[in-house]
């Protein structure tokens, strides 16, 4: 985002990056496991999540569903589970599977429609729920946060959802334990408001040099 703001005119020394969203939470989820199931929580309409829609083309996958907007007429049964809806200081603790997705194309390629596109440079708050609740996420390989989650590694990217499978195959269960003690890591700090607290002593240090 902060690229697309210089892009637009404003200086890069006014502007401070958050990184990723805090989300206080009292955390009692003892996160993910190792599996095929992934988690998609959040507004569940399919003229949003157009892609749930496609799911059925994914081999050996399976879905967790959460959220508003549930259609059970729009969703092969086979693929997915819907378990309700759920406010959001509670949902954390309610959520299981393996990993959880961000992904807001319509398509199962990254990147498609207005949504999809906009992954470039958003940073959605699903991410932080996930990594609260200790579980690893996937999200699209140009979406803005694709970087910070693979150098800290906390799951993984792809470019499309039929990429799912492969990549699963490819993480041993030890390696998929590696991923949950970063994101139980990382999880904590975002539980605990860190990642606004550090921006904020950032914005001061900038303020205090320019005085």
């Amino acid at each position: 985002m902060i690229d697309l703001l210089v892009e637009k005119g404003l200086s890069k020394d006014k502007l401070i990056d958050l990184k990723i969203f805090d989300y206080l939470a009292d955390i009692k989820s003892s996160g993910g496991s190792y599996g095929n199931k992934f988690i998609v929580a959040g507004n569940l309409d399919i003229q949003k999540s157009k892609y749930l829609s496609k799911i059925s083309k994914i081999d050996g996958i399976y879905f967790n569903l959460y959220g508003p907007g549930y259609n059970q007429n729009d969703y092969d049964s086979d693929k997915s589970k819907y378990y309700g809806s759920f406010p959001s200081e509670s949902i954390p603790n309610v959520i299981q599977g393996s990993y959880g997705l961000v992904w807001d194309s319509e398509e199962l390629s990254g990147g498609v429609g207005p949504y999809g596109d906009y992954q470039r440079y958003n940073n959605p708050h699903k991410t932080s729920l996930y990594l609260a609740a200790g579980f690893p996420v996937v999200v699209w390989e140009k979406a803005a946060l694709a970087p910070f989650i693979v150098e800290n590694n906390l799951g993984f990217v792809v470019d499309n959802l039929d990429e799912l499978p492969s990549k699963i195959e490819e993480i041993s269960e030890d390696e998929y334990n590696r991923m949950k003690l970063n994101v139980k890591e990382i999880g904590q700090k975002i539980c605990s408001g860190y990642f606004l607290n550090e921006a904020l002593k950032k914005a001061e240090t900038v303020i205090e040099e320019n005085k």
